[in-house]
Formats: structure tokens, C-alpha cells, sequence
């Protein structure tokens, strides 16, 4: 009671007057709070609701935010074991054919074949060998490609052992030890050698080292606890590659494989020594008794989950602390609002009823002073019900309201606030604003209007919603690549700048990769335009399909893209990101029921190292590029200060040819065809030299291809079909 005397007491001074008698004003207090329970009661209930809905929406986002984490660990396991496991079958079948090709050799060369002569010849070129070793049917080496050491015998072996009792002709691969020849750390990949009456004559030992089965593992991808493993069928793991680097079968991370090829999370207190639960997908090699394993520490993936919902439950708690207090404000509030109501009597209703069913929604506003007179809010005392229906509130609920009250909810209406201030300072004042929140269901833009009336301010809103809407559109299409419907050039100047700007803040390198497709105009030439566009929307999916979060891809206009890649700490990330860009356009396309193989050429720039301004980077990442297609295409090179020297000398060769075929520098020589049976002439053939003014005779191997990379060898030919047409009229003349 007493507190509704506090509140309200001030309130009747000037307005009713009130009997001082103690019994009087608490009854009109009573009264008055018995009326308005439903405040008193409503606004901690409201928030009881609201406190609910958004802790609903805080765990229902988390949960869904870790599904779809979860969910896409699991893809990119399952994709990388899959390409893992093809890897491995090529590294594998590489060797099989190399066992078998010796076998053949050893077998018909009896006894005089020579690995140390091959070695020499540098035949062994496979990457992390160690040894290859032909041992005789009682375990002694007899020839190798490492060096031999004395007294060394395999009969004590798993592998001698193996084949001496067993006469299968596959290929035997065994688990890392210490290798006998090289001393390093090797797996023996292993075949039998039979004689002639197909008794056991020795085996072929192939010695590599564990790296050999790793030398395409992608570390960045699978995160700072990830591990790609071989493992046997048989549950023996035979190699694990972790951020420390390669270990085997005494793994300090994994103890087995799982069997099966679906992609699933293993527990860590059960398959991992360090505890860490990690996605793993195991997928079986086609020809060989072995999978291909790949790791995704837990935590790594769900590192944004974690951080996001440390600061939604941050958010949630701060949220209910709000709700409480805005609770208390808004019961104290409303009651008082609630008191002064008898004011609205005194408005009068002509300016309703010419603005009731416009189009605009139409308000008045009475500034709301403190003790100071500073003005610090506005009291919404009149308005249509196009205005309440603009600002997603009943009429009802809008009058006798206060703006800063609407602006709590709707957010965008706290520009308002400021406009206001500036209206009675000036007298009018007039702009766009953004409404953005709970409140209606679209996005909504609003034109506002103010303009001073006496002591309040009449404000016209309307609503351009559909204008913003148009101009979006517009600015989305001046962005956009209408056939890809990637980025366009005129977007990636002015994100490039800024990725550049974020990177020198961080002080972090960026990567601006120039993609070309190697060949495409053929492709136009030969199958059409139409072709041609499928062709580009399908590299489109697929370079994006390559992409890191946080990374972008631009069409630059025809066949060239632009991948920038930000937050680049060692150039060999970005030649694995190039490798995977290539990698997604070694699978043909298949155009108009046809298979095309298209390649692309990459060229490199980094930021800051070889510019500080987008317009460098680009040229530089071109030059890159071109120097790539010049190195036989399909590779990518990163920039360096040569290429331009290189560049600029293709581009003044390629000037002096053109001028050339202005000016007509070529001479043509005959040359006679002769029948060998009696020496009668039968023909001649025509041969084109280049006559520099400055440089001499120049070959036809200097200039030729040239012509024909250009297009100028058309010109060329009409040329010199021209002089040879001349020369034959001449002839007969004479």
C-alpha cells in the first residue's frame, strides 16, 4: 500500500484533488490496485513466458547447431577416408606391378639381373623408398638397391617364412620394423620367386617407409587431433599419421580400426589412449586386404558449437536478468501510465478522422521532459491504425505508450528517438529507417517524416518496404555472375580490399588464387556455347564445393575465377587448397552425354608479400597464372619477380610477331620433292623463315608455336599462302 502511495501520490498533485486523510487515500489506492491486477499480475507472468521461450530457443539452436556439426564431421570423414582409400590402392598397386616386373626380369634373366645397374639408372623413383631387395630360396640378399652388408639373412623373417610354406602369388605387406638393409624404420611389401618347377626360389622384398602410404594427408582439414591410419582387416593397424608426426602399431593415439565404412563417432575412453572421442570412418581398399582410416577429433569439430554455446547461455542468463528487471520497470510503469489515462479524454479526434484509412501511418507526439527539462522520451498520444499496424502493435496498445517503450521492442524505432530530438531542434526532419525484430514477419523499411506542431511533433511514416526490396535486388544482380551465379568482378573489388584490410589487422597473409581452365575455348569451338555454359556452372559448384569456411570464389568473366583465401599461415596450406581445386576437376564432366577432362592452371599471390593493393594482387596472381600454363598446365605456381621479366618478354615477342604480319618480315623457301626412282621434280614444299629487322633469320621453331598459342598461325597461313600463290603465278609467267 505504501508503495502504490509513492508511486502514485505525485501524480494527483494539480490534477484531482485528493483528501489528505490517511483512510481516503489508502481506499483510492486499494481501489485502484484491485482494478489493475491484471498488471500487477500480468507483466511478471508475460515474463515468466518470454524467460521460457527464449531458453527453448537457446537449447533448441545449440542441439541444432551440434547436429548439423555432427553431420558434417561425419561427410567430411566419410569423403576424406574414401579418397584415402584410393590413394592407398594406387600406392599399393604401384608396387605390385614393380614386384611383379622384377620377378619377370629376375626369372628370365637367370641369375644375372642387377639392381644396383637400375639403381644407377635411376628406374626406382617411387617417393620414401628405402630398399628393393631380390633374396635366393635360403634367405641370403643377392642383389638390392641399397647397399648389401655381410652376414644378413632373412630365413629368420615372417615374411621368408611366409612365402618358403605358402605358394600364393599376392603381394605380402607387412607391419613397420627396423629394416635390415637400410637400418630405418620400413614396412616389406613382399612376393614370391618360384623356379621353373614352381618350387619356392626366394621372394622380392619392396622397403618403404611409413610415409609412403601419407605423402597426400591433408592435416588442416581433419583438424589439430585428427589421424588418418592403414590398418589390416584383421585389426592390426600398421600406420597412424598424428600432428606428431607417423607412428604404427604402438600407437600412443589409436588401438584399432572399426570395421565397416560408415562414418561414426568412437567413444575415446574405449578406442583412443588420449581419451579424446573422434569421428572415424574406415573404408575398405577394392584389391587389397586393408582400410583406409581418418580421424576427427570431437572438440576440434564442435569448437564453434562451444564457444557459441558458452555465449548463448551468457546471452540467456543476461536475458533473464533483463526480463527481471524489465518486469519491475514495466509494472511500476504501467500503473503509472495506468493513472494518467484520464488524459486521453482531451485529445481531439479531427486529425483521426482525416488520416484513419490512409495509406501512411500518421502520429502524435508530446515530448517528455526530466526534472532538468531536458527532453529524454516521447509520449505517442494519438495515432491511426496504419501507423500501430506499421509498428506490428494494436492501436490500443500504442496510445499513451512511450516511444523508448516501443523501441524495447522493436528495435528499429530507436533511430526514432534520435530524429525526434533533431525534429524539435529544427522543426522538420525527414528519413529512412530499418525495422528489424520480433515484431512483424518480413524486414521493413519505413520513410519518416517530422515536422514541429506547438509543444509536439506530427510524424508521418509510410511504408517503402517494396522500394528496398527492388534496390536490393538490383544491387544483388550489379554483384552477382547471372550464369554461375557466383560473386562477379565488381563484388570481388571491393571484398577483396576488405579481406585484405581484416588480414593486415590480424597480421595474417591471404591468398588470392587465379584459376583458369585449361583449353575451354575448344570446348566452345567444338560443342557449342551452350556447352560451354554448362561446362562453367558445373566448375562453379565444384570450386565451391572446395571451399574452407571463412574462403570465397568469384567469377571473373569467362573462364577465370578467383579463389581468396584468408587466414594463411604457411604457403603449403595454400598449395594443398590448389591441389584440392585441381583435385575436383581431375573427375570429367559429363556435357551433352559426353566426357570432358578439363584441367586448370593456378596461378598464387599473397598478401602482403607480393602487394598491399587488390589491383597488384590480382595482376600478380595472373601472372602466376600464366606461368603455370607455360610449365605444360594443369599445375600452379606462386608468384615471384621473375615471372613478370617472363611475362612482359612473352607479351614483347608476341608484339614483334604481330607487327611482323603487318609489315610482311616473312620469306618462304622451297623446297623440291624429288621420285627417288628416276629424279624427276614431283613437287615442292614450302617453307616459312621469319626476316627481323633486328635480330636476323629467325627458325620456324622460335616463332611457330607462338603463332599457333596466339591464334596468329591463321594470319600466318593466309600469308604465306598468299606469297606461295604469287610465286607460282610468276613462275608460270616466266
Amino acid at each position: 500500500m505504501n508503495t502504490l502511495k509513492k508511486i502514485f501520490g505525485p501524480l494527483s498533485r494539480g490534477h484531482v484533488p485528493v483528501s489528505n486523510h490517511p483512510d481516503t487515500q489508502g481506499a483510492i489506492s486499494a481501489a485502484f490496485a484491485a482494478r489493475h491486477l491484471h498488471i500487477v499480475l500480468g507483466w511478471p507472468l508475460l515474463s515468466v513466458v518470454l524467460g521460457a521461450l527464449l531458453w527453448i530457443g537457446i537449447v533448441s539452436e545449440l542441439d541444432s547447431e551440434k547436429a548439423s556439426l555432427e553431420k558434417e564431421a561425419m561427410m567430411d570423414v566419410a569423403s576424406l577416408s574414401s579418397s584415402y582409400a584410393e590413394y592407398l590402392t594406387r600406392t599399393i598397386e604401384r608396387i605390385d606391378q614393380l614386384t611383379l616386373q622384377l620377378r619377370y626380369d629376375w626369372t628370365h634373366a637367370n641369375g644375372k639381373y642387377r639392381l644396383e645397374n637400375l639403381q644407377r639408372g635411376n628406374v626406382f623413383s617411387f617417393p620414401h623408398s628405402a630398399a628393393v631387395t631380390i633374396v635366393d630360396r635360403d634367405g641370403v640378399p643377392v642383389t638390392s638397391t641399397f647397399p648389401l652388408r655381410q652376414n644378413i639373412s632373412w630365413q629368420d623373417t615372417d615374411a621368408f617364412q611366409y612365402h618358403a610354406s605358402n605358394p600364393s602369388d599376392e603381394l605380402r605387406i607387412g607391419t613397420p620394423m627396423h629394416g635390415k638393409i637400410s637400418g630405418q624404420t620400413i614396412i616389406r611389401m613382399t612376393r614370391r620367386i618360384n623356379d621353373a618347377e614352381g618350387r619356392f626360389a626366394g621372394m622380392i622384398v619392396a622397403s618403404v617407409a611409413p610415409e609412403y602410404f601419407f605423402s597426400t594427408a591433408n592435416s588442416p582439414m581433419l583438424g589439430q587431433d585428427g589421424f588418418q591410419a592403414l590398418a589390416g582387416q584383421d585389426g592390426v593397424v600398421h600406420a597412424v599419421r598424428e600432428n606428431d608426426g607417423i607412428t604404427w602399431n604402438d600407437s600412443p593415439l589409436f588401438r584399432m580400426p572399426p570395421s565397416g565404412t560408415t562414418a561414426t563417432l568412437l567413444p575415446g575412453k574405449r578406442w583412443f589412449r588420449d581419451g579424446k572421442s573422434r569421428y572415424v570412418a574406415a573404408q575398405p581398399l577394392d584389391s587389397y586386404p586393408f582400410l583406409a582410416v581418418v580421424g576427427m577429433e570431437q572438440d576440434a569439430a564442435l569448437a564453434h558449437y562451444t564457444a557459441h554455446s558458452k555465449t548463448m547461455r551468457a546471452a540467456g542468463i543476461a536475458g533473464t536478468v533483463f526480463l527481471l528487471l524489465f518486469t519491475v520497470i514495466a509494472v511500476v510503469l504501467s500503473l503509472r501510465l495506468a493513472w494518467k489515462t484520464h488524459r486521453l479524454e482531451a485529445v481531439r479526434n479531427t486529425y483521426r478522422i482525416a488520416t484513419e484509412f490512409g495509406n501512411d501511418g500518421y502520429y502524435m507526439w508530446r515530448p517528455v521532459a526530466d526534472a532538468t527539462g531536458n527532453v529524454v522520451d516521447f509520449e505517442i498520444v494519438d495515432c491511426n491504425e496504419r501507423g500501430a499496424s506499421l509498428l506490428g502493435i494494436t492501436k490500443t496498445m500504442l496510445l499513451q505508450t512511450h516511444l523508448s517503450g516501443v523501441a524495447a521492442l522493436q528495435p528499429g524505432l530507436v533511430a526514432l528517438m534520435r530524429h525526434s530530438g533533431l525534429a524539435l531542434e529544427r522543426g522538420y526532419q525527414e528519413d529512412d529507417i530499418e525495422l528489424t525484430g520480433p515484431l512483424g514477419e518480413r524486414q521493413a523499411w519505413l520513410h519518416m517524416r517530422m515536422a514541429r506542431s506547438e509543444d509536439g511533433l506530427a510524424v508521418t511514416l509510410r511504408d517503402i518496404s517494396d522500394q528496398k526490396e527492388h534496390e536490393r535486388e538490383l544491387s544483388r544482380l550489379a554483384t552477382s555472375d547471372t550464369l554461375t551465379g557466383l560473386p562477379n568482378r565488381h563484388w570481388l573489388m571491393q571484398h577483396l580490399p576488405a579481406s585484405m584490410a581484416i588480414a593486415a589487422e590480424k597480421q595474417q597473409s591471404l591468398a588470392v588464387l587465379f584459376i583458369d581452365m585449361d583449353d575451354f575455348k575448344n570446348i566452345n569451338d567444338t560443342l557449342g556455347h551452350s556447352a560451354g555454359d554448362r561446362l562453367l556452372q558445373t566448375a562453379a559448384r565444384r570450386l565451391q564445393s572446395a571451399l574452407r569456411p571463412g574462403d570465397s570464389v568469384a567469377r571473373l568473366g569467362g573462364d577465370e575465377f578467383t579463389l581468396i583465401v584468408p587466414s594463411i599461415s604457411r604457403q603449403d596450406d595454400v598449395s594443398s587448397i590448389a591441389q584440392r581445386v585441381m583435385a575436383t576437376f581431375a573427375e570429367p564432366f559429363e556435357i551433352q552425354n559426353r566426357l570432358l577432362n578439363v584441367n586448370v592452371s593456378i596461378g598464387v599471390s599473397m598478401f602482403p608479400a607480393d602487394g598491399r593493393d587488390a589491383e597488384t594482387l590480382l595482376k600478380n596472381a595472373d601472372i602466376a597464372m600464366y606461368a603455370a600454363k607455360a610449365d605444360g598446365k594443369n599445375t600452379h605456381r606462386f608468384y615471384d619477380n621473375t615471372l613478370y621479366d617472363e611475362i612482359e618478354k612473352r607479351l614483347d615477342n608476341e608484339r614483334q610477331l604481330a607487327r611482323a604480319l603487318r609489315e610482311d618480315h616473312f620469306v618462304v623457301y622451297y623446297q623440291p620433292r624429288v621420285d627417288t626412282h628416276d629424279g624427276t621434280l614431283v613437287g615442292m614444299e614450302a617453307l616459312v623463315r621469319w626476316m627481323h629487322p633486328e635480330r636476323g633469320l629467325i627458325p620456324p621453331d622460335r616463332f611457330i608455336p607462338l603463332a599457333e598459342e596466339t591464334g596468329m598461325i591463321v594470319e600466318l597461313g593466309k600469308l604465306v599462302l598468299q606469297k606461295v600463290c604469287a610465286q607460282i603465278v610468276r613462275w608460270e609467267a616466266e
